[in-house]
């Protein structure tokens, strides 16, 4: 037996094969449908549809146009060379499609890969979106105070790129301890990196630039997008049916050369986002991979970029060395990437760890991080006594060649089982200790998933044997888990498209039943007196039943109502005591660091990289530690709320459909085959129903979670904050002399005090919440109101008699019959396959 490289030899089902499956399944759904539309817009046409056949056509024209793409953000996070390119390339199985530190790949932008449109005709397509000139120009603003430095001794923040004067410099100068400061900046390290950065992204957009160039640099940037087309156009695309050519087009345009001599501009610096577009069997499934950057980014359009990304994700991945998954700087790290608290606001109930770089592990790792496994270390020192029993290299020489030949094999075999202990406790015990680790850092209640991968140990074995592998090849290839990472990167959309198609079957079974109640002529099965007597028990428990439906709304929405009132009194609270947050928040920043430091950071309009230094995000934690104790549990009693809702209406309908059932043989004891027959699809439609209520409750829930984060970036984002203060910060960022330190402090505060910023905040968040509360209710009210309408309709097309109508009405009746004859026997599968599907994932 053969498979490719990432299939999985199972005697299951592939995500492959279920997706031909589910387009099958959605294939012929639609065939019904829009058959059925051709002949009731035909009906509708020549005004052979009374309210009831409407009804029924609207419901049909509803669903007919469904379609089961469904793609998958999934995310790729990690600190720099953690691995995810070895990862990427590994997953997409190409050996350097995704940029490597090895060729000193120069900015972190995100690149998104998906699979090609049909409108791309070359092999490898991708598309190298820059940022807009007022983007860059904003920008430019941060990268000239990284290169000055905190003391700003060269330039000044007046008219966006003057120079201080020369007065202004000298008053600077002898208010400053001169030694103690040098000593102090030669040892900051981060500021250092700050201003190499800065220059090296200056000095590739303008060849030759010098820090005096700063003066004139608004005019440089205006010259450079002027007469640069791509950033003109706003993107560029690079396109090829060549590997190598692409990738080599592609690393030159986002790559640092680093080259002095260079006298052509690089683009790398502007660079957005890129999209590479490309085939690979993890992408087939819809899958959309992305390899994010850190959230904080001096450009406030890539940094946009990241956390849109981040708030659509699907999954998010987090991808760690092995030897540092489970230490403070893994996770420390996280956090100075601005992850960690925008992943513990987002309301998550699953992340994925990759552990990579496993094909460094080594079992003599194993005796230290394992001592606590309970029977490992008596099991490790039992298999290290007999390798080390083994004669050595030169003692062998003493034994004739048949007893070199049995220490040889006893030693291979004893290192082979110390290995596999090794191996198979790493593979239990890091799984569980992750949990605990992130468990902790994002929350109790989410699940971890975990997979320990050998990347590049993956490429040598697929180079070294081809993509067709056997049975004991493919198990070989399987102990770097990249296969298995692979299909459960491409399962993540195959899931979504299985419920998907799962509640489009439903539809289109509520859609047959519609229709064939409207055609249906129970006038020979019943008398008109049986037929008027179940008609009118039907529409009672009908009434019945939409009363209840109606009253499990309203109690939803005071549920929801009651939980936004409690976050919006809490966030107005912690609004009200923003202002002595914000006063002991700037004497501790005075505490620790200079004022140098703190005009520096107001002349870059309150931010820094670091959150110790960012004046803007402290300035948060007034709301921002706040609603951390009651963000997340409110959030799950909105989802509790709504999931508690659903499944009363659930309920509601099987009562129901019960009721239904009983009123029949109340006043049909001995029901005819026709009318059995009809009863089945009666069921049918109402099970169907009962699965529109799960659809509901999924997409309600993911509103919840969409409104969540779009709500968390109003309070974890600093971006509200400094574009209220930008000119208090630019007035305090003039001050200087003696006493400068306090009167900046001073007009901070009394800036904070008239831009009302946190009440503004607080308001942006009660506005979002209360249009989360409006969207759900109208969702639910309408909902009830389309149950109600349906078994309306349903019931009065189903009981009413056909005996008055008109000759052309019969006829064109008996054509949609024809229809629904056709498809009868086929839809009495669809269910049942699709539920197989779901079953297999």
């Amino acid at each position: 037996m053969t498979t490719s490289s990432s299939g999985i030899a199972t005697s299951g089902k592939t995500p492959q094969d279920i997706e031909k499956r589910l387009q099958i399944l959605f294939a012929e759904g639609q065939s019904f449908l829009k058959s059925s539309s051709v002949q009731l817009q035909y009906m509708s046409d020549h005004g052979l549809l009374d309210k009831g056949g409407k009804r029924v056509q609207k419901h049909i024209q509803k669903y007919q146009d469904a379609q089961l793409g469904s793609k998958a953000v999934i995310a790729f996070i990690g600190e720099s060379g953690a691995g995810k390119s070895t990862l990427l390339n590994a997953l997409l199985d190409r050996e350097n499609i995704v940029p490597t530190s090895g060729i000193r790949a120069c900015t972190s932008v995100a690149t998104e890969f998906s699979r090609r449109t049909t409108t791309m005709k070359s092999q490898f397509y991708a598309v190298i979106e820059f940022v807009k000139r007022e983007e860059f120009e904003k920008e430019v603003e941060i990268l000239r105070y990284d290169i000055t430095g905190e003391d700003g001794t060269q330039f000044d923040t007046e008219d966006g790129y003057c120079m201080l004067s020369a007065s202004e410099d000298e008053e600077n100068k002898s208010n400053t301890n001169i030694p103690t400061f040098k000593r102090r900046r030669l040892s900051d390290s981060s500021s250092a990196g700050a201003a190499t950065v800065a220059r090296d992204k200056m000095k590739a957009l303008f060849p030759g630039f010098q820090d005096c160039d700063l003066s004139n640099v608004s005019e440089m940037v205006k010259e450079l997008y002027d007469g640069t087309e791509t950033l003109s156009v706003g993107q560029q695309i690079i396109e090829s049916d060549d590997e190598d050519e692409f990738v080599e087009q592609v690393h030159q345009m986002i790559a640092n050369r680093g080259d002095d001599e260079d006298t052509e501009p690089q683009l790398w610096p502007l660079i957005k986002i890129m999209r590479i577009h490309l085939d690979a069997e993890v992408l087939d499934g819809d899958a959309i991979l992305v390899d994010l950057p850190g959230l904080k980014d001096d450009n406030a359009a890539r940094a946009a970029v990241a956390q849109s990304y981040l708030a659509k994700a699907n999954e998010v991945i987090i991808v760690s060395r092995l030897a540092r998954a489970l230490t403070d700087e893994t996770t420390a790290a996280l956090a100075e990437m601005g992850y960690t608290k925008q992943l513990q606001f987002d309301g998550r109930r699953r992340i994925t760890i990759i552990c990579s770089f496993c094909d460094l592990f080594r079992p003599n790792d194993a005796r230290q991080e394992f001592k606590n496994v309970k029977g490992f270390c008596a099991s490790y020192d039992e298999l290290s006594k007999r390798v080390k029993a083994i004669p050595s290299r030169r003692e062998l020489k003493n034994f004739s060649t048949d007893e070199q030949k049995k220490f040889k094999k006893e030693a291979e075999e004893a290192n082979k089982e110390l290995r596999e202990l090794c191996f198979k406790t790493r593979d239990e015990q890091v799984p569980i200790l992750l949990s605990k680790v992130y468990g902790r850092l994002l929350g109790g209640n989410i699940k971890i998933k975990s997979f320990l991968v050998a990347s590049k140990e993956y490429q040598d074995y697929i180079e070294k044997f081809g993509d067709e592998l056997d049975d004991e090849e493919f198990a070989v290839v399987k102990r770097t888990q990249i296969p298995q990472l692979r299909d459960y990167c491409i399962k993540i959309p195959i899931e979504q498209k299985v419920h998907r198609t799962k509640f489009f079957i439903n539809s289109v079974w509520r859609a047959f039943g519609a229709a064939r109640f409207l055609v249906e002529d129970l006038g020979t099965s019943l008398s008109q007196n049986i037929r008027e007597n179940i008609c009118t028990d039907l529409e009672k428990a009908a009434t019945s039943m939409q009363k209840g439906l109606v009253g499990l709304q309203q109690k939803c929405s005071e549920n929801i109502d009651k939980t936004i009132a409690e976050i919006v009194d809490n966030t107005d609270l912690l609004a009200k005591d923003s202002s002595g947050h914000c006063k002991n928040v700037q004497n501790k920043f005075r505490k620790d660091f200079r004022w140098h430091t703190y005009r520096a950071v107001c002349r870059r309009h309150g931010e820094w990289k670091f959150d110790s230094k960012n004046l803007n995000q402290r300035l948060l934690q007034t709301i921002d530690e706040g609603l951390a104790k009651i963000w997340n549990p409110s959030m799950a009693k909105i989802q509790k709320s709504l999931s508690e809702y659903t499944s009363k209406l659930d309920k509601q309908l099987t009562v129901f459909e019960r009721r239904w059932e009983s009123i029949i043989y109340q006043h049909c004891p001995a029901p005819p085959e026709e009318l059995q027959q009809s009863m089945k699809t009666i069921l049918n439609s109402l099970n169907a129903m009962s699965v529109g209520t799960q659809k509901l409750s999924a997409d309600q829930i993911q509103k919840v979670n969409d409104q969540q984060r779009e709500i968390n970036r109003e309070f974890t984002s600093t971006g509200r904050i400094k574009e209220a203060m930008r000119a208090t910060y630019d007035y305090a960022g003039k001050e200087f002399g003696p006493g400068s330190y306090g009167r900046m402090i001073d007009v901070v505060s009394d800036g904070i005090e008239k831009t009302d910023v946190f009440n503004e905040i607080k308001d942006a968040i009660s506005l979002g919440l209360r249009d989360l509360e409006k969207t759900l209710n109208e969702e639910n009210i309408r909902w009830c109101q389309d149950i109600g309408e349906e078994l309306e309709t349903n019931i009065k097309n189903w009981i009413s008699l056909s005996d008055k109508v008109e000759q052309a009405e019969i006829e064109e009746k008996a054509k949609l019959k024809v229809i629904i004859s056709k498809f009868e026997p086929r839809m009495k599968n669809l269910l049942s396959d699709t539920n197989e599907l779901e079953a297999q994932l």
